[in-house]
């Protein structure tokens, strides 16, 4: 099969995700070559969808993994999609993507399936959100932006004064963030599970020691924990409540159980090292299943 990973990433800057999953779909006989989205242009004609990157039609595409951060993200889901229309294969499919990467469509649909999540608060405008952080029980707040990944556009508010100055600079900027409340017995502590297909295959827990994010990518230390059945349940329901195959579930364990905090569609695969566990080779083995399925079933016109 030919795979494309749609990324941001420039040609030389080395990903040792994209590496690691190339490593396995060659090993595996496929071909696999990186794509920036924002260098891909899009078509329609005579009712067929088509697709152009860097001035060349793209050809016999089967299988489409979206690694896309804050660059450009509007205009890389219109390539997913474009890609989706095409008949292609893409891991996650658009509409998890988008359930995942927008902070606060996670919190309303987990909401929704009842999964535990801190309270969390929008609003258009400032006024509005000044009246939930004068309402908050605790004095400290974490504000997020929408679309953040790797734990970049997270900010910690230690009292309500802080909150309101920095949701009152970003109300100028954009309206595009969420208010969460900070949960203090947890701080600087989560746990990341990877599914894939519905199952947990490897799992870390993160300490920071100086922040309240605890991101390996921040300088975070991780080891290999065990996971109790209300985490198990919490994070596969939430893989499934967001429509996601393949993703990284943060949680953070409280003393009233587990909390959902964040879904990571394009995570990294440090977990790899912390756990022994080949997720590159589980992902690969996911796919090539699936992609086989789905194009059996478009062969018939199911």
């Amino acid at each position: 099969m030919k795979f494309v990973i749609l990324t941001y990433a420039k040609d030389k800057l080395n990903v040792k995700t994209f590496d690691r999953l190339t490593e396995e779909a060659e090993a595996r006989g496929h071909s696999i070559k990186r794509v920036r989205y924002s260098e891909c242009s899009m078509y329609v004609e005579h009712d067929v969808p088509k697709m152009r990157y860097r001035g060349k039609e793209i050809l016999d595409v089967d299988v489409v993994i979206p690694w896309i951060i804050q660059d450009d993200f509007e205009y890389g889901m219109e390539v997913v999609r474009q890609f989706e229309s095409m008949g292609c294969y893409v891991l996650n499919g658009s509409t998890g993507f988008m359930n995942a990467c927008n902070k606060w469509r996670t919190a309303q649909i987990l909401a929704s399936k009842k999964i535990p999540a801190p309270n969390a608060y929008r609003a258009n405008n400032y006024r509005s959100m000044y009246e939930y952080i004068d309402e908050m029980k605790d004095i400290s707040s974490v504000i997020k932006i929408s679309t953040g990944t790797r734990g970049n556009g997270v900010m910690l508010a230690k009292d309500k004064q802080a909150s309101k100055s920095i949701v009152g600079t970003l109300s100028r900027c954009t309206s595009d963030y969420i208010l969460q409340e900070f949960v203090e017995d947890s701080a600087g502590v989560d746990v990341r599970a990877y599914v894939v297909g519905g199952n947990i295959v490897a799992s870390m827990e993160r300490r920071s020691l100086d922040d309240f994010r605890a991101n390996i990518s921040l300088g975070g230390k991780a080891e290999n924990p065990m996971l109790s059945e209300p985490e198990i349940l919490a994070v596969t329901k939430t893989a499934s409540a967001l429509g996601l195959e393949v993703a990284g579930i943060d949680f953070l364990r409280t003393n009233n159980g587990p909390l959902i905090i964040e879904a990571n569609t394009s995570g990294g695969f440090g977990i790899e090292e912390i756990t022994g566990v080949n997720v590159a080779a589980k992902i690969i083995d996911y796919i090539e299943i699936n992609a086989k399925r789905r194009n059996k079933k478009d062969k018939v016109g199911a």
